[in-house]
């Protein structure tokens, strides 16, 4: 479906249809309160819906619109350079893939996300894409940024894996930090590490209290051995 303004007649029309995959495109204004109540409405009435696919200029209001929805499936890519990611994730219970494209967002909000997801009782993969993760707080000025190319993470109770193209992702080792989890999975390719990274690293798998097993495949890097140095976990 290809969507040129947020009509509240058009959302009213998608109620109760009986429908496994929607996707919906185009340019949309910022939704008001009184259409993100709509879409929910419409969204929440669609009781077979598996995946749902938004191709978007913005997604600003979109996200709160898709709060408690039992799909397994969502996939959110910006048709705007870099939009930014504002709104606090969405809770998706029954949620098994995520996809985010062409986005940027704090990694405060991820961070958020991270802490949401391994919550839920099944396994949650989250693909993030031609995606900028800035260092500083929500409104903050200034702060350093990472862009992420392609960057596959698997998250339950208590494991968190990382399959990532490249190391020297900041914002992501940020937003790591604090997490709840047991075991953790790093796979990277071909990269080393610098003395800033190793210092971000670091301090984020030493704040991770309740870790017992790391398993890192990396093809080669000395620094990360440094980056290792007292951390307290058993395997």
């Amino acid at each position: 479906m290809y969507i040129t303004y947020d009509s509240i007649g058009l959302w009213e029309i998608l109620r109760g249809l009986n429908i496994q995959s929607l996707t919906l495109r185009g340019r949309i204004k910022r939704l008001g309160v009184r259409r993100i109540e709509s879409l929910l409405q419409s969204l929440s009435s669609l009781k077979q819906l598996d995946t749902l696919t938004i191709g978007s200029n913005t997604i600003l209001g979109l996200l709160k619109a898709l709060n408690g929805l039992n799909i397994r499936s969502l996939i959110v890519r910006s048709t705007a350079y870099q939009a930014h990611l504002a709104d606090p994730p969405p809770v998706l219970p029954s949620i098994e893939h995520i996809e985010l494209r062409r986005f940027t967002c704090s990694y405060t909000w991820l961070c958020s996300l991270f802490n949401t997801l391994p919550t839920l009782d099944q396994e949650v993969t989250c693909q993030l894409e031609q995606f900028e993760i800035t260092s500083c707080a929500e409104g903050a000025v200034g702060g350093s940024s990472t862009y992420i190319g392609k960057t596959i993470i698997q998250l339950s109770k208590n494991t968190f894996n990382i399959h990532n193209s490249r190391f020297d992702t900041h914002g992501l080792w940020e937003a790591v930090h604090g997490l709840s989890i047991k075991s953790m999975t790093l796979t990277f390719w071909n990269e080393r590490l610098d003395v800033k990274l190793e210092e971000s690293l670091m301090e984020s798998l030493s704040s991770l209290k309740q870790l017992e097993t790391l398993s890192i495949d990396i093809y080669d890097s000395p620094g990360l051995w440094k980056a290792l140095n007292g951390l307290n976990i058993k395997c």
